[in-house]
């Protein structure tokens, strides 16, 4: 480096420079401005909801929430000029958002402090606009499964029929992968969700009705078939929980649904004379897992901000 600054820590690591740019706090949100997903407690509690941001430049976002509660940042889009959102999933808490920025800006009165230029003559950090203090980083990765079970105990086939608040106990996530780490009193994480994983039930019943006579278990005259199949499914993504001393990556569900089709065909003395079907509700997705490479946490004191 032949100009500028660098200041590491006795790790090593780079925490000032002007080589890049550094993050500085510009707001804070405590509620969000639009809510899309609540379950009200099903799933295991599901909460997808929209921070938004009037921002010149694109916002990192970082979070608190309440120890034991689950949280991830799911994107962040770019509405209009100046105007963003940042979506969040959580298992059914309002998280508070911290949104940084690389531009450093700092009142008239603020007369005292460090300031760092590039090559270029551009800020890279100034201590007076709130710079960002990362206090560790964790790498995780997720369960391979987001519940140890899925039971299909008491779903009915036929049309979807089961209750969403009935069959959301078959998908409740309850695997989680530990890590010991310290924590600040009121952490703050930068976690962005990147694996997905979708799980289905699948239910399905065929029945037969003789119109004709039943003679040693064959229909003379005309039978119908029937046959009902339905698809109850969950769409997760990775999120963390945190509680003293300790980091959890686990699962919460974004996306829930169930589609159904259903078919009869009749018969007479053995031959068809045809059939219909019908099918409805909203189709899963593939029954996979992507996206599963280990992910980073960045990890700050939420009270420098508050």
């Amino acid at each position: 480096m032949s100009y500028g600054l660098e200041a590491t820590n006795a790790a090593g690591q780079v925490l000032i420079s002007s080589e890049f740019k550094n993050l500085h706090f510009k707001q804070k949100k405590t509620s969000p401005d639009y809510t899309d997903r609540n379950s009200s407690g099903i799933f295991g509690g599901v909460k997808l909801m929209r921070y938004r941001f009037n921002l010149s430049e694109t916002p990192v976002p970082f979070f608190h929430v309440p120890s034991g509660n689950s949280c991830a940042i799911t994107a962040v889009r770019s509405v209009s000029s100046g105007v963003w959102d940042v979506e969040v999933l959580t298992n059914g808490v309002n998280p508070e958002i911290y949104i940084f920025a690389t531009a450093a800006v700092t009142s008239s009165g603020d007369t005292y402090g460090v300031q760092v230029f590039n090559n270029s003559n551009q800020v890279t950090f100034d201590s007076r606009a709130t710079p960002l203090l990362v206090t560790g980083l964790v790498t995780l990765s997720q369960p391979s499964q987001p519940s140890s079970s899925y039971s299909s105990s008491g779903l009915s086939s036929e049309s979807c029929s089961t209750a969403v608040a009935t069959y959301s106990a078959s998908f409740v996530p309850d695997n989680t992968s530990s890590y010991s780490t310290s924590l600040p009193t009121k952490p703050l994480f930068f976690f962005s969700s990147n694996a997905q994983a979708e799980r289905e039930i699948h239910v399905s019943t065929t029945d037969s009705v003789c119109d004709g006579i039943s003679v040693k278990g064959n229909c003379i005259g005309l039978l119908r078939e029937y046959e009902y199949d339905s698809y109850y499914w969950a769409f997760y993504r990775n999120v963390i929980q945190w509680s003293s001393g300790s980091l959890k990556s686990t699962w919460c569900v974004s996306d829930w649904g169930c589609h159904w089709t259903y078919n009869t065909d009749s018969y007479a003395i053995g031959i068809g004379t045809g059939g219909s079907s019908a099918s409805g509700g909203s189709w899963p997705y593939s029954n996979e897992t992507i996206n599963t490479f280990n992910n980073t946490v960045i990890i700050g004191d939420a009270s420098y901000y508050d």
